[in-house]
């Protein structure tokens, strides 16, 4: 499969950064990939949440950290500008598909900043790949990946713990 690979330069004409369309074998699809700061040893993984913007959250954060970390930030397959994949989009494929990433383009265990769903995510890999991993940073995430967890916390709330309008919803017998 054909990718494009677009490099960057810095003011003295050396290549910094590069970014390009991978195929991914985990989901089946075709992801954007972002790296910077390759000559340095120790790698930081970021991973964002939902949304059109995707690795574009960390354009502010990437040029002070590929001043002392090799970094690759990606769009998640099925967000922003990568394509949607064949597979079911769970915690597990989505914790193999980074940890593709860490094996394909960095050396050794790494960093890994997730932010909201990123975040969820990367608390799963660090349960699955502790090997990988040398720190974990989670921003604003809730850490719940299954949507069955945060609706049974829903169900045992007893109507006299929620507010008067919500009260009156669940109180409401459909045969009155």
């Amino acid at each position: 499969m054909a990718c494009s690979i677009l490099f960057t330069t810095d003011a003295n004409g050396n290549t910094g950064s590069r970014e390009e369309f991978v195929h991914e074998p985990i989901f089946g699809s075709k992801i954007y990939l972002y790296e910077a700061g390759k000559q340095h040893t120790k790698s930081v993984v970021l991973i964002h949440g939902v949304g059109n913007e995707g690795a574009r959250i960390w354009m502010n954060l990437i040029p002070e950290l590929e001043k002392q970390f090799h970094v690759v930030a990606f769009d998640l397959p099925g967000l922003a500008r990568s394509s949607e994949g064949t597979q079911l989009y769970s915690p597990a494929n989505f914790s193999a598909f980074v940890n593709w990433i860490v094996k394909k383009y960095t050396n050794g265990p790494v960093i890994v900043i997730g932010h909201s769903l990123g975040g969820a995510i990367s608390l799963y890999y660090a349960g699955t790949y502790p090997e990988n991993l040398e720190r974990l940073i989670v921003v604003d995430a809730a850490g719940i990946l299954y949507r069955a967890a945060f609706i049974k916390s829903f169900i045992n709330v007893r109507p006299s713990k929620l507010p008067p309008t919500l009260s009156v919803a669940f109180l409401k017998d459909d045969n009155s």
